[in-house]
C-alpha cells in the first residue's frame, strides 16, 4: 500500500475557518465514498490543511484525487504527492 499526502492552501496563515474545516471533512468523506483510498487523518495549521490517504495504486489514486480537487474547486491550491516508502 502507498500513502498520499494532500495539502490545501488556506486563505489565512493560522487554523482553518469553519467553512474550510467543513470542506476538509467533505473531501475526506468523498475520498472514502469513491473508494479512492482509506483516510488516515487530516488537520489544519500554518495556513494549510492536509489529508493522509492510504491507497493501493498511487498513480490511479493521484489521477482521481486531482479530478476530485477540480470538482471541489480547489485544484489551484492543492498539492498531491506520493510519500516515499519507509525502508525496512
Amino acid at each position: 500500500m502507498d500513502e498520499i499526502e494532500i495539502r490545501i492552501t488556506q486563505d489565512g496563515d493560522g487554523l482553518a475557518t469553519p467553512p474550510e474545516v467543513s470542506l476538509l471533512h467533505k473531501l475526506q468523506e468523498e475520498i472514502e465514498a469513491q473508494g479512492i483510498g482509506k483516510d488516515l487523518g487530516g488537520g489544519t495549521g500554518c495556513g494549510e490543511m492536509d489529508i493522509l490517504v492510504e491507497v493501493a495504486d498511487s498513480e490511479e489514486a493521484t489521477r482521481r484525487l486531482r479530478k476530485l480537487a477540480n470538482e471541489f474547486g480547489i485544484a489551484d491550491r492543492t498539492t498531491i504527492r506520493v510519500l516515499p516508502k519507509a525502508s525496512s
